[in-house]
C-alpha cells in the first residue's frame, strides 16, 4: 500500500500497523532476532585408575549401582591398561557427579575431572581495578561464583588492561557479546584467541612449537642446546656464589651482553656472573675462548677427536702462566684461581 502524502518518515519506517496489515493481507515487519554467537562444546570426561589388585570393571560396577550417577554418564571406556574413562552426559553437573564417582571408586584410586572450559578476554578494564572486581563482575552478570585464580590480568600500554578469565563453556555462551561493568568502565566480553604453536612449550620436551604428544616418552627431555638448561645451568651457578660459568653446548648467547665471550663455532661461552665483569677477551678463535676476569684468565679449549666425537678442557690460570706453557701442561691449574674466584664448570650434558 503506498504511503500517504501526509505520512512522516518514522510511519514509513515502521511499516503498516496491525489494523492495516490484517486488512491488507500484508504480515506485519519483525524486528530482527539478534543472534548470539555459541561455541560447540567438549564432552566432559571423569577417569577413574584404581589402585593394584583392582580392576577398572570394580568402578564400573559402583557407578552402574547407583541410578542417579548412572544416569549422568554417557559412556564407558577403558583407556589405558587398568584406568576408566566416563563420558557424562551434556546437561549433567559434571562437578557434582565427580564427588559422587570419587566417593564410589575404590580406596586409593585417582580420580580426574576435564571439564569443557574456555578463556574469555575482556579489554578496556579500569586501571585500579583488581581480580576480585573482575571475578565479581563475571559472577554476578550469570549468577554464579568465579574463583579469583581463574582470572588473570594484564596491562598493556595507553593505559589498557585486560583479563583472561578461564569460565565453563556454557558460562561463555551467556557472557559473549554482553558488556560488564568493571570498576569506572563498561568492557565487551569476548572470546580469547588461541595461543599460537609458536608460543607453545611441549611439557615433555621443554621445546617451543608443539605439544606433548609428539614427543616419544616422558623420559625423552631434548635438554642440551635448550633455554631451559642455560637457564637452570646460569641460575644454579649464581645461587652457589660463581663468578664465571663456563658453559658448553648453550642454547643462545643474549643480544647486546657484554659479560658473554663465546666460540659460535663449537658452541662454548665464558661468562662472567655479574660481580666481577670481562676486563679483556684474550682470544675468540675456533676451538678456544679465553677472557680476562679480576686478572685472571679463563680459557676453553675444544677441539674434534675421531669418530666425530669431542673433547673439552676447561681451565682458569693466573695471566704470568704463558699461554703456551699452559697449553703443554693442561692439567695443572694454579689454586689462586680457586682463593681468588669461585669458577664453575659446567660440563657437556
Amino acid at each position: 500500500m503506498p504511503p500517504k502524502a501526509n505520512t512522516t518518515f518514522a510511519e514509513v519506517v515502521a511499516g503498516p500497523s496491525r489494523s492495516q496489515a490484517e486488512s491488507t493481507g500484508v504480515p506485519p515487519r519483525r524486528a530482527a532476532e539478534s543472534t548470539r554467537p555459541t561455541m560447540k562444546g567438549r564432552p566432559e570426561v571423569i577417569t577413574v585408575t584404581p589402585p593394584e589388585g583392582t580392576s577398572f570393571l570394580d568402578v564400573f560396577r559402583n557407578v552402574r549401582s547407583v541410578p542417579d550417577v548412572a544416569e549422568c554418564v554417557r559412556t564407558g571406556s577403558r583407556i589405558q591398561r587398568n584406568t576408566a574413562e566416563l563420558v557424562l552426559k551434556g546437561n549433567a553437573d559434571a562437578k557434582a557427579v565427580f564427588e559422587r564417582v570419587k566417593a564410589l571408586a575404590p580406596e586409593g584410586s585417582r580420580t580426574t575431572l576435564r571439564l569443557d572450559t574456555v578463556r574469555l578476554l575482556i579489554r578496556g578494564i579500569d586501571m585500579l581495578a583488581e581480580k576480585s572486581d573482575v571475578a565479581s563482575a563475571v559472577g554476578g552478570k550469570v549468577g554464579e561464583v568465579v574463583a579469583e585464580e581463574d582470572v588473570t590480568l594484564q596491562r598493556y600500554y595507553r593505559g589498557d588492561q585486560r583479563a583472561f578469565v578461564k569460565v565453563h563453556r556454557r558460562t561463555a555462551n551467556a557472557l559473549l557479546g554482553e558488556k560488564l561493568l568493571i570498576g569506572h568502565s563498561r568492557c565487551r566480553v569476548e572470546l580469547a584467541p588461541r595461543v599460537s604453536m609458536e608460543r607453545v612449550t611441549c611439557s615433555r620436551c621443554w621445546q617451543k612449537g608443539h605439544l606433548p604428544a609428539p614427543a616419544t616418552a616422558p623420559t625423552a627431555r631434548h635438554l642440551p642446546r635448550s633455554a631451559t638448561a642455560q637457564d637452570l645451568l646460569v641460575q644454579l651457578a649464581r645461587e652457589r656464589g660463581a663468578d664465571v660459568a663456563l658453559l658448553s653446548d648453550y642454547h643462545r648467547v643474549p643480544a647486546n651482553n657484554s659479560n658473554w665471550a663465546f666460540d659460535p663455532a663449537t658452541r662454548t661461552a665464558v661468562v662472567a656472573l655479574g660481580r666481577f665483569p670481562i676486563q679483556r677477551i684474550v682470544n675468540v678463535a675456533e676451538g678456544m675462548v679465553a677472557v680476562e676476569v679480576n686478572s685472571i684468565t679463563f680459557c676453553v679449549l675444544v677441539w674434534g677427536g675421531g669418530g666425530g666425537s669431542r673433547f673439552r678442557s676447561v681451565h682458569g690460570f693466573a695471566p704470568r702462566v704463558a699461554l703456551r706453557r699452559h697449553w703443554r701442561k693442561t692439567s695443572k691449574a694454579t689454586d689462586e684461581t680457586t682463593r681468588i674466584l669461585h669458577p664453575m664448570i659446567f660440563p657437556t650434558l
